[in-house]
């Protein structure tokens, strides 16, 4: 996942550079027309910025996975331990009638 995050984030990186580019275009677009190199480089932006927003989806996809097998083995652990606590419950009723019982033989 950290590759992921790592890429997704220098893309955001590349974006932010990409919409300056874009204002700057933008600036020079009202005066000029729009010509195949434009356009090009703007599908260029276009599929750049795509890009970025599908390994941001995958990374953000990856870490509700993530989170959601961590909530399950919590669950998981918690059932196990409620288990324990009732065969320790139950121990210690049982360590509880033996020493009554011991005593009780001591004491006759």
């Amino acid at each position: 996942m950290a590759n992921g995050s790592t890429y997704a984030i220098e893309n955001c990186y590349k974006i932010e550079g990409n919409l300056k580019s874009k204002v700057t275009e933008k600036n020079l677009m009202t005066t000029e027309r729009w010509d195949d190199d434009r356009l090009d480089r703007l599908a260029s932006i276009v599929d750049s910025n795509a890009r970025v927003i599908q390994a941001l989806a995958n990374v953000s996809a990856e870490a509700r996975e993530e989170r959601q097998q961590l909530f399950q083995r919590m669950d998981q652990q918690q059932t196990i331990i409620v288990q324990q606590q009732e065969e320790i419950r139950g121990l210690q009723t049982e360590n509880r009638r033996i020493l009554d019982i011991l005593l009780n033989q001591h004491n006759l």
